[in-house]
């Protein structure tokens, strides 16, 4: 089993992110990332919420592990959905739906079908029946394994509890009517269950592919802000290399719009327009447009009229920025 320093790193390279961009995200210094990843000590439970969110996993993924975690999908051959549906490798997903079981009733309905039955010996005789045991591993009645799956399926109802068990049972909630839960052959609930099996994967598909789109962007927006630190821009003031200042902190503004704060836009100018809509500080708004255009004469070569920038409103505008970036996270 990994540690979760292990975990932790293992992660963190995944996305690209350095020790320093990580720390940076959780308000700590690298050192501290440092010592948890050769384990010299670990997350404080306070700030684990924290950690899961910037790193995109559960709390489980960090305390058992990603090979022990893709265990506790499956257990004796039932699938667990509750953790299946936090997987991220599609094909992972795909090859546990396809040979394993969604419940207990599907379970026995195989086993029995397919003459395996010793394997539900083991839970007919921890449940106390113990004479059905006997008479399934032994007999060839057909009244028997009916008798069975009737067992299986208030086994299921008892011990399992999740969305398609719950679907199942309220579209089927007149089944002892309708249907025939023992029947060997052309049995409803079993149709069901195979149907629905491409309804889970797209659904946790749709999700991985989300996730899978988040990531990127994520990846995007750390490359594109990687240094960008509020020392970085001092440090260009003191120079005053002053275009360069402009042109990046106007990069990290428009990051922050797109992913801070999810404003949508055709361009930097719109993405600032929608951020002031929701945000009203016309002040603000006004200093950050002479920014932008100051930008646009630098970058695109165009000559805009307007207000010089003096050092003051430089520093204003790279205080508003960091305060924008603090408070969208």
């Amino acid at each position: 089993m990994k540690s979760i320093g292990e975990q932790i790193k293992k992660r963190r390279v995944e996305l690209g992110l350095t020790q320093a961009a990580l720390a940076k995200e959780l308000g700590l210094t690298d050192k501290a990332i440092s010592k948890w990843e050769v384990n010299e000590g670990n997350p404080d439970i306070a700030i684990i919420s924290k950690l899961c969110k910037v790193l995109r996993v559960n709390t489980d993924y960090l305390m058992v592990g990603a090979h022990e975690y893709e265990e506790a999908c499956v257990t004796n051959k039932i699938i667990n959905l509750d953790a299946l549906e936090n997987q991220k490798d599609i094909k992972f997903v795909k090859d546990t739906l396809n040979n394993n079981y969604l419940n207990y009733y599907e379970f026995a309905y195989n086993a029995i079908i397919n003459n395996k039955k010793e394997e539900l010996f083991k839970i007919l005789v921890d449940s106390n029946e113990t004479s059905l045991a006997q008479d399934l591993l032994f007999a060839v009645n057909p009244k028997r394994k009916s008798e069975a799956l009737n067992f299986f399926w208030k086994y299921t109802l008892a011990h399992q509890n999740n969305e398609y068990i719950r679907m199942l049972v309220k579209e089927r909630s007149d089944v002892s009517e309708k249907e025939n839960i023992g029947a060997l052959e052309d049995n409803g609930i079993i149709n069901y269950l195979k149907s629905i099996r491409s309804i889970i994967f797209n659904e946790i598909k749709d999700k991985i592919e989300e996730y899978q789109k988040l990531e990127e962007e994520r990846k995007a927006r750390v490359k594109a802000v990687a240094g960008l630190t509020k020392d970085y821009f001092k440090k260009l003031q003191k120079e005053g290399n002053d275009e360069m200042f402009i042109i990046r902190l106007c990069n990290l503004l428009d990051e922050i719009y797109r992913y801070e704060y999810n404003i949508k836009g055709e361009d930097f100018s719109e993405r600032m327009s929608n951020y002031f809509s929701e945000h009203e500080n016309d002040e603000l708004k006004d200093l950050f447009n002479r920014l932008r255009i100051k930008r646009n004469n630098i970058v695109h070569c165009e000559i805009n009229e307007i207000e010089p920038l003096s050092r003051e409103e430089l520093k204003e505008c790279l205080d508003s920025v960091f305060a924008i970036k603090n408070k969208g996270e």
